[in-house]
């Protein structure tokens, strides 16, 4: 393989080399599935239909003995051969791990020493394997999509050094929008099954304690801190336990499903019909929690109301899902069967934790089922925009109450001069000599154009309803100007058809009186060239009288 390996250096980059060796790069890709998995039960299945196979011969009539006979010798035959196959191709598969154990040590270099800090060098390892091996591979065929599902399963069962299983994992499932808006129809089946293949071994990790323990618990794969250990219990490794890889199993989940929203949202062809694609591969492993099937299903619901007069492929393939979806919801399982929530402080708690959850922790409000929640600046920009809008309602309604107060004073003051003025008109008016004239006081004028209304139940009930006018949000303010616009849009557009329906049917009518016109004039010209070809026609044949007339004299 010197050779080989010598040939691919110049193909990539000098900088892909400082994380991979070219011997794994040649090694990756010149490997099939034939080299690393034996279908055992295959096997099984086939060799147990041979062996029952000579018992069904004798029932059959039509046989006489010299067939029956050959017919069992072939069946015999066969049987061994696979057997025998089964033995070569499991002593095949036991030479390339030999050979892969002894490579394994050099496939990726360590850049701890140099870089300071082995998390980000792993974080470059494994774009480069995404970038240059993985990705690629997984869209060339089906059974290549298999390969590199199992290759990664191969590459943790070896305990390759400096290569961490979870972060692979992680880039794999945790934005999965661009490759599946990048690929074609074929390549998003393809990516399909290669996400099903990655997702049935997370799963099997998940399922069983024992399994986890097993496969995982001490694997160089595992070494990596994604949570927040609990002091309390004295877990100050970094080697994640069973329960939190639950909860990473968890986010993946959750992530893939909002990839796939947003994908179902965006009203584009390619992106629709390639999630709706990778969700019919995946079916059998995703959704299996029960809040992000109904979050699914709603898109998806969507999706076939939306399309189901406008592209036909896509509502097929829609209500296709649709109805396996539903008959996998038996199986799915609630959240807290799938893990252990809790409420743990950082970042990585959040990741895991459910998004309904979270919201009712933060906000006082659940997320409503079916919905995706929106990230923490957007929560925070939204309770933010409510404060400012409580401050605003409580600083009109304090302005409110000392205008009241302010009118109420004015009014009190008016009425008191008024009785005193008239106290002393009737005073005036019991005396002898000429009457007083008592000066009227000007009164002074309130600024509310309401004041001056006696009825106080009137102006209690105007008072209630200037109030709630001011208490509504600028929200439903801004709702009730947009529904305005699009009445008035609605009414444009609806002059405009009328407009063009009427100018249609006047061209339509043109072009019937042009074409009737056209008609009149051309039977004008054929009865016009018929009475100018008979006269002709009458000559002639009076010649032709004549002619015959002198011949015969």
């Amino acid at each position: 393989m010197e050779p080989v390996t010598a040939a691919v250096i110049p193909i990539y980059p000098p900088k892909v080399w400082e994380d991979i060796s070219p011997q794994f790069c040649t090694t990756f890709w010149s490997l099939t599935m034939y080299d690393l998995y034996v279908p055992e039960k295959l096997y099984e299945k086939e060799i147990k239909k041979l062996k029952e196979a000579p018992a069904k011969l004798s029932d059959n009539k039509d046989l006489n003995t010299a067939r029956r006979k050959k017919e069992a010798d072939r069946l015999n035959t066969l049987m061994e051969r696979l057997q025998d196959e089964e033995k070569r191709h499991k002593e095949h598969v036991e030479r390339v791990m030999a050979r892969l154990r002894q490579e394994k040590d050099a496939w990726f270099l360590s850049r701890t020493a140099r870089s300071g800090n082995s998390r980000s060098a792993k974080n470059e390892t494994i774009t480069q394997f995404l970038q240059f091996c993985l990705f690629p591979r997984c869209i060339f065929t089906s059974s290549d999509a298999i390969y590199a599902a199992k290759f990664v399963s191969v590459i943790h069962m070896l305990k390759t050094p400096n290569f961490s299983t979870l972060i692979c994992y992680d880039r794999i499932f945790c934005d999965i929008t661009y490759t599946v808006t990048c690929c074609t129809e074929n390549e998003a089946g393809r990516y399909g099954r290669f996400l099903a293949a990655m997702l049935e071994t997370v799963m099997k990790w998940h399922a069983e304690r024992e399994v986890f323990e097993r496969e995982c618990s001490g694997y160089p794969g595992f070494i990596t801190k994604f949570r927040v250990t609990d002091k309390a219990t004295g877990n100050d490794t970094d080697t994640v336990d069973f329960e939190n890889y639950r909860h990473v199993c968890h986010k993946w989940h959750y992530k893939i499903a909002k990839a796939l929203v947003v994908c179902l949202e965006s009203k584009d062809f390619v992106q629709i019909r390639n999630s709706l694609i990778v969700l019919t591969k995946i079916i059998h492993h995703f959704p299996a929690i029960q809040n992000l099937a109904t979050v699914i299903e709603k898109r998806i619901e969507k999706v076939c109301e939306d399309e189901k007069d406008k592209r036909q492929d896509l509502y097929i393939k829609a209500r296709s899902y649709q109805g396996q979806l539903g008959a996998r919801k038996a199986k799915m399982m609630k959240e807290s069967d799938f893990h252990v929530v809790k409420g743990k402080k950082g970042e990585e708690a959040e990741a895991a934790s459910s998004p309904a959850k979270k919201e009712r922790e933060k906000g006082g409000e659940g997320v409503e089922e079916g919905e995706i929640r929106s990230s923490g600046k957007e929560k925070r920009r939204e309770s933010e925009r409510r404060d400012r809008e409580r401050s605003s309602a409580s600083k009109e309604r304090n302005r409110d109450s000392e205008s009241k107060e302010r009118n109420s004073r004015d009014k009190d003051v008016r009425t008191s001069r008024e009785r005193d003025s008239h106290s002393r008109d009737r005073n005036g008016q019991g005396d002898m000599g000429p009457p007083t004239t008592s000066r009227s006081t000007p009164t002074r004028r309130s600024l509310d154009p309401d004041a001056g209304d006696r009825d106080p139940k009137r102006r209690r009930g105007e008072d209630k309803e200037r109030e709630k006018e001011k208490e509504k949000s600028p929200v439903l303010d801004r709702l009730e100007k947009n529904e305005k616009l699009r009445k008035e849009k609605r009414e444009k557009e609806k002059i405009k058809k009328e407009k063009e329906e009427k100018e249609s049917k006047r061209e339509k009518k043109r072009d019937r009186d042009d074409s009737v016109a056209d008609s009149s004039v051309k039977k004008r010209r054929e009865e016009t060239e018929r009475s100018e070809s008979s006269p002709t026609r009458q000559n002639g044949s009076e010649e032709k009288r004549k002619s015959s007339s002198d011949r015969k004299r």
